[in-house]
């Protein structure tokens, strides 16, 4: 369903998001489906959709959920036991504190819905709200510590607002 688009983007270059275990434990702890149906009204395509929305697999730009192997759609799948134990290999079997930093302008429904996620695995995400002129001088300075916020446009499908989280 075409419709306005953004997610979040943990920052890799700090820890614990240079951690890919830490990324792939975020993606699994999302229930898309959920998702899909409660806050998109059952409209969104709850289908992982990678790094390119659909659209650009039937061009070149990637494959089809349909042609992925399994062991690529195991990681995508919701897996809250699989996310804690992904979490525990890469250090932190507590879970961990951090922030989501967004512009005032974010979709904070979609914000806490990820939030509560997160929070089944263990990480207790903080959200931090800035006007929208703070939150883009902050970006552009490179002071987004932990996860930023991403607006992808008017024409991104719901399935790639879904799948950001590891962008």
């Amino acid at each position: 369903v075409p419709m306005p688009s953004a997610g979040l983007s943990p920052q890799w270059p700090n820890k614990p998001w240079n951690d890919l275990k830490v990324r792939k434990a975020l993606d699994m702890s999302l229930d898309r489906k959920t998702i899909a149906q409660t806050f998109f009204g059952g409209a969104a395509d709850e289908t992982a959709a990678g790094l390119t929305a659909p659209v650009l697999s039937t061009r070149g730009w990637g494959f089809p959920y349909s042609e992925w192997p399994q062991s690529l759609k195991d990681e995508y799948a919701y897996n809250t036991t699989k996310a804690k134990e992904l979490l525990a290999e890469a250090g932190y079997p507590n879970g961990f504190k951090t922030t989501i930093q967004i512009p005032n302008t974010a979709n904070m429904g979609l914000v806490q819905i990820y939030q509560a996620y997160f929070k089944e695995i263990g990480i207790d995400a903080e959200i931090q709200v800035y006007d929208s002129t703070a939150y883009t001088a902050l970006s552009n300075a490179g002071k987004i510590d932990n996860f930023g916020y991403n607006a992808m446009g008017n024409r991104a499908t719901t399935a790639a607002t879904l799948n950001r989280i590891i962008a």
